[in-house]
């Protein structure tokens, strides 16, 4: 996945954290997310889905982050595994995939979508 002004990763290698930031989410965007990680000793991943949440019509509304998406982006090192998890967002808002990723030597990271 190539970063952009939109789209941003990060591998947090002291939490062990992988993070996926979509800026702006648009339909293109809506799909399966795949973070594959490997190193000498084999290979994992973990996978999760993005979709955008239907407008209802004549209802005005603004795309607000979650408080707890904001929160806690880094975790203490030896947090338990944690997968991708499903996403459900407003279409122009802001989401944050991230996951847990452990290994020992430590694991190349990558987002595929």
């Amino acid at each position: 996945m190539i970063a952009s002004n939109r789209l941003r990763t990060r591998y947090n290698k002291p939490t062990n954290e992988v993070l996926l930031q979509i800026n702006d989410v648009r339909p293109e965007d809506v799909g399966q997310y795949l973070v594959i990680a490997t190193n000498p000793a084999g290979k994992d991943s973990t996978g999760a889905s993005l979709s955008i949440i239907p407008e209802k019509p004549g209802v005005e509304d603004r795309a607000v982050v979650p408080t707890d998406k904001l929160r806690n982006l880094e975790r203490p090192v030896g947090a338990a595994p944690r997968p991708l998890e499903n996403e459900e967002v407003k279409q122009g808002a802001p989401v944050l995939l991230r996951a847990t990723i452990v290994g020992k030597p430590t694991p190349n990271v990558r987002f595929y979508y």
